[in-house]
């Protein structure tokens, strides 16, 4: 068993191999990640060799009656079981490009958001500058807000 040292709230933890593998195991968003494949060229051999290969790390003497592993060790079947074949790949397959293309739409949109409010930010500033080179602190000049057809093309 290899150990590494880390720090968790300030005192010093060891943390096991298996340990490591377990969490790794339980963040994965697919069973792609959790076996560790590439969805477009995975194959049921190689998610079996991969499967093997993963709980042989994440099962070992000391990793019995470790929750944090029998949890793990729980997802990686269950990731085992929808890729143990071709039909299964496809629908997982399928079910992995529309949660990647439901991304890529949430980043695009977020990323208007940004620029939109840098926008509106600099206008914001540009009326504050204005405002305050008249010399007029009454909140007589209102801060204008754009429509929505407003925004940069």
């Amino acid at each position: 068993m290899s150990t590494r040292p880390t720090s968790i709230g300030g005192s010093l933890v060891i943390v096991t191999d298996f340990e490591a593998e377990a969490k790794r195991i339980l963040a994965g968003t697919s069973a792609f990640d959790v076996l560790l494949v590439d969805p477009m060229t995975v194959t049921p051999d190689l998610v079996r060799a991969r499967y093997n290969d993963i709980k042989r790390a994440l099962i070992t003497r000391e990793s019995i009656g470790n929750t944090l592993v029998a949890r793990a060790k729980g997802v990686l079947d269950g990731a085992f079981a929808s890729l143990s074949d071709t039909a299964l790949i496809a629908r997982a397959r399928d079910a992995h490009a529309k949660v990647m293309t439901a991304r890529r739409e949430e980043a695009e949109v977020l990323e208007s958001i940004r620029t939109t409010t840098l926008l509106l930010e600099s206008r914001a500033a540009a009326l504050r500058v204005a405002r305050d080179t008249r010399g007029d602190e009454s909140s007589d000049l209102p801060l204008v807000v754009p429509s929505t057809d407003d925004t940069p093309q």
